[in-house]
């Protein structure tokens, strides 16, 4: 049995799986995840005030008309319940007139919380990509560096919609072939159903390539990129079909219904924040991009000299250990000396302690024999 896993380890498409898996769980894989999960729901709710904003120019600017049609449907949802329609009428309207302020202060913290999603995405994939673990990172101007987060997020932004338009459009072109040519009911029918699949993978292709072209530290062949963006548009497509299946589940049932959609946003990003970071360290984990890590060789002087403050505090600490142990250390010699001469006061003292007990007793002794 160790002998068929041995064999099976030394496949090398099997040997680098263990390596991806090895370098994901040493470099704290699953926790960056979790993090960049945190700050992706974190980030949601700037989006949400931004879409909002955007929705309130619209009908309120654009299409003024839908605007009304929209208050039209509130007053007769709830005709029967007195004035309730009116004032949720009227509700509305106000809160999508006001999109010039929700649109401000959306925009400001979606591009400031944004930033910080880039950021902490990269600082996840520059971890597991690194030559070593314990590199130093390459500090830039903030100022700079938030600019350049800023760009890469729209550059996301747009890839991710571009993505979501190419599996609409490639749904609507389908059903239009399908009716133009008269197809419906053919094996043609089944064939160009695919093409939504397609459309959402080539996305997903560039979407990936995109990210390891601007959140890695060193370039790495391009080949191999594209070996890691397959993998990661293949992944990136099965999470949102299960996306899509597990809410046609939840659709059936109105108590999941209320906190499935939570649910799913919160899962989906952590698979997919997990998918990137294995992606990354298989990458990194090609035997073309393999770097041994040097070796720290532990000596006995190695804690005399600390190099950052918790060390410092620890060696000071032991060294004050080992000055009480010795100060309280007593020379062999002396030790020995002190010991002989304790044993010589010890004996004389008990023998003197005995003979003075019998010289008491003798006394005693002769004093009760007169009086008898």
């Amino acid at each position: 049995m160790v002998e068929r896993l041995q064999r099976l380890l030394q496949i090398p498409w099997i040997a680098h799986l263990v390596r991806t898996f090895e370098r994901f769980g040493q470099r704290l894989g699953s926790q960056f995840a979790a993090a960049i999960t945190y700050f992706s729901v974190l980030s949601l709710v700037p989006i949400l005030m931004v879409a909002f904003a955007i929705l309130g120019l619209t009908l309120t600017v654009f299409i003024p008309d839908v605007l009304d049609q929209v208050s039209a449907w509130i007053k007769d949802a709830v005709a029967g319940q007195g004035e309730l329609g009116e004032q949720l009428a009227e509700v509305v309207n106000q809160a999508l007139q006001g999109w010039r302020a929700i649109l401000g202060v959306g925009l400001v913290v979606a591009l400031w919380s944004g930033a910080n999603w880039v950021n902490n995405i990269r600082q996840a994939v520059h971890a597991q990509m690194r030559p070593v673990f314990d590199m130093t990172e390459q500090k830039t101007n903030i100022v700079v560096q938030t600019l350049i987060n800023i760009g890469i997020l729209l550059g996301l932004f747009l890839l991710v919609g571009v993505m979501m338009a190419l599996s609409t459009v490639a749904t609507g072109a389908r059903d239009a072939v399908v009716a133009w040519l008269k197809l419906e009911g053919t094996i043609w029918a089944g064939l160009l159903a695919w093409a939504p699949l397609l459309g959402m993978l080539l996305a997903g292709y560039v979407l990936f390539v995109f990210m390891f072209a601007v959140f890695t530290e060193r370039g790495f062949p391009k080949r191999l990129i594209a070996k890691g963006a397959v993998i990661g548009a293949v992944g990136t497509t099965i999470l949102l079909w299960a996306a899509g299946f597990v809410v046609g589940i939840f659709s059936n049932n109105a108590a999941a219904a209320v906190f499935g959609s939570v649910i799913i946003v919160m899962l989906y990003f952590n698979l997919f924040a997990t998918l990137t970071l294995i992606v990354a360290a298989w990458i990194a984990t090609d035997t073309s991009q393999l770097v041994a890590e040097p070796e720290i060789v532990l000596t006995d002087d190695a804690a005399r000299t600390p190099s950052n403050y918790a060390s410092k505090e620890l060696v000071a600490i032991l060294r004050a250990g080992e000055e009480r142990a010795r100060q309280d250390r007593v020379p062999r010699e002396a030790a020995v000396t002190a010991a002989r001469v304790s044993g010589g006061v010890g004996a004389a003292v008990g023998a003197a302690v005995v003979g003075v007990m019998a010289t008491i007793a003798a006394v005693v002794s002769g004093l009760l024999a007169r009086r008898s």
